[in-house]
């Protein structure tokens, strides 16, 4: 009976109304989403701010390391002017010592010699103090990396 009806009497028409048309073409020819670019921007934000951190880190890093580098260099000028410090000592030493052995071995009269091997003696002692300086130095800087136990017969060579 519906479909009768409805030839009888159509529903009404809705309104011709312009606003109404522009606004329905307005709705069917806006673009559709593009859903490959929501999964691109998806994938590019985050691996973007991995870079980011990760560049971040790596300038921090290189940083720190270029400081570290600056210590180290600054330490190894300070021993290596300490090593050539103490070989001019040892080395003047050991002249005065080979001088006076000499003078000792010319000297003729008793009090001469006693006096030149007074001498002879603290020269000595001055060349063993900064040589017994220079071992303990070495000695508590690789006593400190040691993974000995004390008195290991090995470890003490």
């Amino acid at each position: 009976m519906n479909s009768r009806w409805n030839e009888l009497w159509p529903p009404p028409a809705p309104p011709d109304d312009f606003a109404l048309r522009v606004l329905v073409k307005t709705v069917e020819l806006r673009p559709k989403p593009r859903r490959w670019l929501r999964v691109a921007l998806a994938a590019l934000v985050p691996s973007l701010c991995i870079a980011v951190a990760l560049s971040l880190s790596f300038a921090q890093h290189q940083k720190v390391e270029a400081q570290r580098a600056v210590v180290f260099e600054a330490q190894r000028h300070e021993t290596e002017e300490r090593l050539r410090r103490l070989q001019s000592e040892f080395e003047s030493a050991n002249r005065r010592e080979q001088e006076l052995q000499a003078s000792l071995e010319r000297a003729n009269d008793e009090a001469t010699r006693s006096k030149l091997q007074a001498e002879l003696e603290l020269a000595r002692r001055k060349v063993a103090r900064p040589a017994a300086r220079a071992l303990s130095v070495r000695g508590r800087a690789t006593a400190a990396k040691s993974t000995c136990a004390p008195g290991d017969a090995l470890c003490d060579q």
